[in-house]
């Protein structure tokens, strides 16, 4: 079995706010008399930061953090969901594959090496020149007593984005195929529809994850998905989370953004919600009809407060979460069982509370093999 991802990723370097710096810090983020600011829980620009406040980011992260605590990772959306799921699904073979361009500046070389100690397949990865990408990430651990992390991110992915050309006969042969952060590869973006609809004609299962897009942190109205609204009726599995459901519906209750959803062809979606209940729906041609809400992982959080598991950040918890839906899918498959759509969300439930428990979105396992035994013991006693 084969399962092909392509999207988001990048250099993330994060920050814990000082609480000693905490109103500092607050004033820098959005609200209703400061819309420049930092989008607490969401992305922003680091241009329109830079250029609202008229200092350097470093600068500005400073005044409230300690910059010489930073702590860099490999992040990015569909990166972090493919190796969560290839580390779930190593010794069973399934292949896992990235498609991407890397930088081969010195960054680039550090993201390559962690890619490298993990499950994935690195065929499909390519080197190029330039510059590598970064995301600045404010965790703010203290912060009105629920911890919340902020994105400020650059513009120059694009320089980096696949050409549609690098999307081989593999990638559309796969049994899995996942296109997670889409406006992440502007080319691939802007073709989803034909895209998908190859995928789909050839015989893959089709999975896409949206992520909060920084350029339209102000947009009014719908955001649009890939190339139009065509997307949709070629995605087996649309995993997002609220916030992410409403933008992309245009709509502000969640009944009718679901409906909107259902009009357009979705026939089986995921919507996560923080430490809320994850809702699920499957209209019954993919998975078994069902549909409902599934509690987090509340067994890694117990052990958490208890101090039997370390504490990390709330960075790739949406990404690992998906992870976990894909590798529950394709062992399901695999089984030849009845696809659950329930059963999926518990996995992925169980991977987004354990990314709670490192910093940052990839999990570097001492051993190939250790993430997956730390979260089938888990998994297995829910």
């Amino acid at each position: 079995m084969k399962i092909s991802a392509a999207g988001g990723w990048v250099l993330d370097i994060m920050y814990d706010v000082d609480p000693n710096k905490l109103n500092i810090y607050k004033s820098y983020l959005q609200n209703d008399k400061n819309q420049i600011g930092i989008k607490r829980g969401g992305a922003c620009l680091i241009k329109d930061i830079e250029a609202g406040y008229k200092k350097d980011i470093k600068a500005i992260i400073s005044e409230f953090a300690d910059l010489s605590t930073e702590k860099k990772n490999l992040g990015g959306v569909a990166i972090a969901s493919i190796i969560n799921a290839s580390q779930l699904l190593f010794d069973e073979n399934i292949e896992c594959y990235f498609y991407a361009q890397i930088p081969d500046d010195r960054e680039g070389n550090f993201l390559y090496n962690i890619i490298k100690n993990t499950p994935i397949k690195i065929d499909k990865i390519k080197i190029k020149t330039g510059i590598c990408p970064k995301t600045f990430i404010i965790n703010d651990n203290l912060y009105l007593n629920h911890s919340e992390r902020s994105f400020i991110t650059v513009e120059n992915a694009g320089d980096f984005c696949l050409s549609l050309e690098d999307l081989d006969s593999d990638f559309y042969k796969s049994d899995l195929v996942l296109i997670s952060c889409p406006h992440w590869e502007c080319k691939i973006n802007n073709s989803l529809s034909n895209i998908l609809k190859r995928c789909k004609n050839e015989g893959a299962l089709t999975i896409v994850g949206t992520a909060f897009n920084p350029s339209f942190v102000n947009y009014k109205g719908k955001w649009p998905l890939g190339d139009s609204d065509a997307v949709f009726k070629y995605i087996d599995i649309l995993i997002m989370d609220r916030y992410e459901a409403y933008s992309y519906s245009g709509e502000h209750d969640f009944q009718n953004a679901l409906q909107f959803y259902f009009n357009k062809g979705i026939k089986n979606i995921i919507i996560t919600d923080g430490i809320n209940p994850v809702f699920y729906y499957s209209d019954g041609s993919l998975f078994k009809k069902q549909q409902g809400f599934a509690k987090i992982a509340e067994n890694i959080i117990k052990e958490k407060n208890s101090g039997a598991l370390s504490i990390g950040d709330t960075v790739g918890c949406g990404d690992n979460f998906a992870g976990g839906v894909i590798a529950s899918i394709a062992l399901q498959i695999k089984k030849q069982k009845t696809l659950d759509i329930l059963d999926a969300v518990k996995l992925g439930n169980v991977c987004g509370a354990f990314a709670t428990t490192y910093y940052g979105g990839v999990y570097q396992e001492k051993y190939l093999g250790e993430k997956k035994k730390r979260i089938m013991k888990y998994y297995k006693n829910l």
